[in-house]
């Protein structure tokens, strides 16, 4: 009898043990110190190589986006413009992606805006950590890049609490840039 409950101890502790393993770091979400985004290169008409980079922490709308603009070639058929312009936009008008080629094809500039999307919980956090009894009533996700580079990635938030509105600018990791 003493036996089977020590196995039985021992067994209960080791489970209740390993259910408890998970930390914030193997999550699903994403740490607050770090922000994901991954480089795409896509090749233009002629050997003009173009860099795209994907933000993978965003609401899965947003990525349906990306996703579409990095599988099509819309780059390689570049021919007597000076520029070429491409814009995808979500069916319910809530975001679109800008993306605009060079005259030899290749990747200049994206914007990509969008509205009402669902925010990283570091954000999340920041925002009620910081601003106690308020709520996020409208957003707005602004992603530019230039040349590969990041230019601009910001959450626009509007708060409400009773009667006061307040917007504020936020970075990916939750950092408050700017108040209005």
């Amino acid at each position: 009898m003493k036996t089977i409950i020590g196995i039985s101890l021992l067994f209960i502790i080791t489970t209740i043990s390993y259910s408890q393993n998970m930390t914030e770091g193997t999550s699903n979400e994403k740490s607050a110190n770090k922000v994901a985004s991954t480089e795409v290169v896509t090749k233009g008409s002629g050997n003009k190589m173009s860099i795209y980079l994907r933000d993978i922490s965003v609401d899965p709308r947003v990525a349906t986006v990306q996703k579409a603009f990095i599988e099509s070639d819309l780059g390689k058929n570049v021919k007597d413009f000076d520029y070429f312009m491409v814009s995808l936009e979500l069916n319910n008008g809530s975001g679109r992606l800008d993306a605009t080629y060079n005259a030899k094809g290749k990747l200049t500039s994206v914007v990509e805006v969008y509205k009402n999307v669902q925010l990283p919980i570091s954000i999340c956090r920041s925002i009620y950590k910081e601003y106690p009894g308020w709520q996020i009533v409208k957003d707005k996700y602004k992603f530019i890049q230039e040349n590969g580079t990041i230019v601009k990635k910001e959450y626009i938030l509007t708060m409400k609490k009773d009667n006061k509105t307040q917007k504020i600018t936020v970075n990916p990791v939750g950092a408050i840039l700017a108040s209005r």
